[in-house]
C-alpha cells in the first residue's frame, strides 16, 4: 500500500503479563488486511510497563489503537 496515500486504522486488544509481554491479541477491528497483519507482526517484539496492583506487577488487558500513514 506504499504509494498510495491509504490510511491505515487498527483496534487491538491486548493480554500483557506481568512482565510485559503480550500473550495474546485479539483483532477487534481494521480497515485492511494488510495493516492488520504488519500490526499483529509488530506485537512479537512488543514489550509494555506492566501495570502494578499495590507496587506488585499484575497482567491486564488494553484495547492498542494503530494509525498507519506514509510520510
Amino acid at each position: 500500500l506504499r504509494g498510495t496515500g491509504a490510511v491505515g486504522k487498527v483496534m487491538l486488544m491486548l493480554a500483557i503479563s506481568e512482565d510485559g509481554a503480550v500473550t495474546d491479541s485479539i483483532v477487534i477491528c481494521g480497515n485492511h488486511q494488510d495493516f492488520t497483519a504488519s500490526a499483529l507482526r509488530g506485537l512479537k517484539s512488543a514489550r509494555f510497563s506492566p501495570q502494578k496492583n499495590d507496587g506488585v506487577r499484575v497482567g491486564s488487558v488494553a484495547n492498542l489503537p494503530l494509525v498507519f500513514i506514509e510520510r
